[in-house]
């Protein structure tokens, strides 16, 4: 009840302090939207959780909810850093056995692990940093190994490192600095 009698300026200050996570922002409601609750308490409640690492359980929650071809797909992006463009995002639902639309809905319905935008049609993803330090040194299992792959890892490696070769033919002398690194292309995107 508290939250429909705060107005719009309180809510997104306390989104804003929230950092705009969905996630963080879901438990904030549910607190507020207890018995004797105020906006106050609640924002204090969740600020408390988030020091005790309420952020790993809350994506230890979402972790559950993907499937075995979604979690190699996210362990295989995040092994490579929190900033993908749409090639390698490709590359990984390949080697996941995962099509891409079903590799895109899996990441727009992630509430909070990352976050899409598409620049010159491409589609972008930056995952969250909290996301990545859970993604971190873990593995799953199946078909009796233990994922990811050294070799699934280096062959997506290779095949970005080629198609960033490709790109450098076609482009001018004066922006084939911003292709050298896949890094240094979404920069050159953003820009």
């Amino acid at each position: 009840m508290q939250l429909k009698k705060a107005g719009i300026s309180t809510l997104k200050r306390i989104t804003r302090e929230l950092n705009n996570k969905p996630l963080i922002l879901n438990v904030f409601i549910q607190f507020a939207n207890e018995p004797q609750s105020s906006l106050v308490s609640a924002l204090d409640k969740v600020k408390r959780l988030q020091e005790k690492d309420l952020g790993m359980f809350l994506f230890s929650d979402v972790w559950e909810r993907f499937n075995e071809k979604e979690k190699y797909f996210l362990l295989l992006l995040t092994y490579f850093g929190p900033d993908h463009d749409q090639y390698f995002m490709q590359l990984a639902s390949d080697k996941a056995n995962l099509t891409f639309s079903l590799a895109q809905n899996t990441l727009e319905g992630s509430k909070g692990i990352c976050q899409l935008s598409s620049i010159d049609g491409q589609l972008q993803i930056t995952f969250n940093n909290d996301f990545m330090k859970f993604c971190k040194n873990r593995t799953i299992s199946f078909d009796g190994q233990t994922h990811p792959l050294k070799k699934d890892l280096q062959g997506i490696q290779n095949r970005y490192t080629e198609f960033l070769k490709y790109i450098e033919v076609e482009i001018s002398d004066n922006d084939q600095k911003a292709y050298l690194s896949r890094f240094a292309r979404v920069a050159r995107k953003f820009f």
